[in-house]
């Protein structure tokens, strides 16, 4: 017998075998060009998450008479905090970008935490398309200036993630933007594969020890940053990092990996699968420039064929 894994229906009918292989074929095309096979330091991938109050379920002796126990929670499991968090194929860890449900950031919120942590706000609590830019320009290029181009980044589909100040700044740094097939970043994302379920594991320990200690209710914005320094030492090691773009297939290059995700045979009809942005100035002889925007992955027989548009 397995644990059964719940799974969305658009990610139950949208990841297929298709989508898997034009994927790969996509990848593939992308690592040949521009030589990445042995470059890991180059391959990133970003994600946003949110890290809430719930707190770890464990084991407890009780009495045998006791059919269950209970115990008072802290936090109600609703409350969050979404933290942007890029990592390499060698293992390396850009700080994390956290952003507050705020109007306006109080530097007590910002103490304690991890070096190099960049604290921002919203009010709608989530990543806006102006704070991804400025990832992007003063976290990301900043943090990877020394690092030999091109860079590939590969991201979901996210509406703030494709903007024209970052297609912009990506084709003068020499960045390109690779976007996941729909609603398979649970199959094809290493920070979410791998990364973050273990973190998220780790950050409700953390929680529960905090809850405990404190006698509080809620996460106090001024503790925020130290917990997330626990986490950011226990969970994203280069070890946890490597392993994520490993078991994605993303390096070492691997399409072979993920048929287990195939949840739904595929259809005749061709699907619809991914948006990618390439953005490429002419770095070598080995380097392809463009620009694109692909809104489909052809067939596996086709996807040698890259196309490309200067038009967004």
């Amino acid at each position: 017998m397995k644990k059964e894994i719940k799974l969305e229906k658009v990610r139950l009918n949208g990841f297929t075998e298709e989508v898997r292989v034009g994927w790969f074929n996509k990848l593939k095309n992308i690592f040949d060009i521009n030589n990445l096979h042995v470059r890991p330091a180059q391959i990133w991938n970003c994600d946003e998450s949110g890290f809430s109050d719930e707190t770890q379920c464990e084991y407890v002796c009780v009495p045998a008479e006791t059919k269950f126990a209970f115990e008072q929670s802290g936090g109600s499991g609703k409350a969050f905090t979404p933290i942007l968090l890029c990592t390499s194929a060698s293992g390396d860890v850009i700080p994390p970008f956290v952003i507050y449900a705020a109007k306006a950031v109080n530097s007590l919120w910002c103490s304690g935490g991890a070096p190099g942590t960049t604290y921002k706000c919203s009010e709608s609590g989530w990543i806006s398309e102006g704070l991804f830019t400025e990832w992007f320009k003063s976290c990301f290029l900043e943090r990877t200036k020394h690092i030999d181009r091109p860079l590939l980044l590969v991201m979901d589909r996210h509406p703030t993630h494709i903007n024209i100040d970052v297609i912009e700044l990506a084709i003068k740094n020499k960045v390109i933007l690779l976007c996941l097939p729909p609603h398979s970043t649970h199959a094809l994302q290493p920070l979410d594969v791998v990364t973050l379920s273990s973190a998220k594991k780790f950050w409700k320990k953390i929680v529960s020890k905090y809850f405990f200690r404190s006698n509080r209710k809620t996460i106090r914005k001024i503790d925020f940053p130290s917990l997330l320094k626990n986490l950011m030492e226990e969970a994203f090691t280069k070890r946890q990092c490597i392993s994520g773009f490993a078991r994605c297939g993303l390096w070492p290059f691997d399409g072979d990996v993920m048929k287990e995700k195939v949840a739904k045979k595929d259809h005749p009809s061709k699907f619809s699968s991914s948006t990618s942005i390439n953005a490429l100035e002419n770095v070598s002889n080995n380097v392809v420039s463009e620009t694109s925007v692909q809104t489909s992955i052809d067939p596996p027989r086709n996807i040698n064929a890259l196309q490309t548009s200067k038009s967004i």
